[in-house]
């Protein structure tokens, strides 16, 4: 991620919006990390850092939860088709390592 580039993010009352990275933003690019590695039920996956914070529970998007406090058989909420948020089931977590941490400040 870069200044400028463009994120969809979900807010509180579960709509979604467009920001923008600020050139505050941090990116260490070739930077080694312990990612969580999140597989859903649609078959989607992501990792993120531990401390990561996702939306959880059965209505989007009050409660949000630590990516390494997730369990599988919970549920999150991900943007589908950038119009609309709906929850999917986690079936897997693992831990990995993996290159690049950024903190995308909007």
């Amino acid at each position: 991620l870069q200044p400028g580039d463009r994120i969809l993010a979900a807010q509180v009352d579960g709509s979604l919006r467009v920001d923008t990275v600020s050139s505050f933003s941090i990116a260490q690019h070739a930077v080694s990390a312990l990612f969580v590695h999140i597989k859903l039920e649609d078959g989607n996956e992501a990792r993120m850092t531990p401390t990561h914070h996702l939306p959880v529970g059965a209505k989007c998007c009050a409660e949000l939860k630590m990516a390494k406090d997730l369990s599988v058989g919970e549920y999150v909420w991900r943007a589908h088709n950038d119009t609309t948020i709906v929850s999917h089931k986690v079936t897997r977590l693992s831990m990995i390592v993996g290159a690049g941490l950024h903190n995308p400040l909007m």
